[in-house]
């Protein structure tokens, strides 16, 4: 299993009231994705493993309309990566654009989750740092090229 004896790599965590150094995400919004793609994108964050099931709900940090249900109460992962349930909402309702590191596993992987490879009743640990150092390092926009590989356009 590619889990095994290491953390996965957390994406998609959003910044509390604890002032625990994870980035909001507006941060990440002001592209579009082609159809395509994000499509692609959208069924692998959907098709993730659910994992590390919580007692509670998150809540949408963009929109307090969105019901905390939709956010979920779980995480997902692909083996390699983690992210929150509620990560998809930010993708499909507001544009927000991923690592490019990510989007390219995805890619490598015909964006297709091995769920054969998961044991969905693990509890895996996982780890912010990629997370917080991308965002620290982020460009407010993403390069040409990056936006071109994965079908993004730059908003007006």
């Amino acid at each position: 299993m590619e889990t095994e004896n290491r953390p996965l790599v957390a994406i998609g965590y959003w910044k509390d009231e604890s002032g625990d150094g994870l980035p909001h995400p507006s941060s990440f919004l002001g592209q579009e994705w082609s159809p395509s793609i994000k499509s692609k994108v959208l069924e692998y964050l959907r098709s993730g493993v659910r994992v590390n099931e919580q007692l509670g709900y998150s809540w949408c940090r963009l929109d307090a309309s969105i019901e905390d249900c939709e956010m979920g109460c779980a995480e997902k992962t692909d083996g390699k990566y983690i992210w929150p349930e509620g990560l998809e909402v930010y993708v499909d309702k507001f544009d927000l654009y991923l690592p490019e590191e990510f989007l390219n596993y995805m890619e490598s992987r015909g964006f297709r989750i091995r769920k054969e490879e998961i044991n969905k009743d693990a509890f895996y640990p996982w780890t912010d740092e990629f997370w917080k150092n991308w965002a620290l390092q982020r460009k407010p926009s993403l390069s040409k090229r990056i936006m071109s590989k994965f079908g993004f356009k730059a908003k007006d």
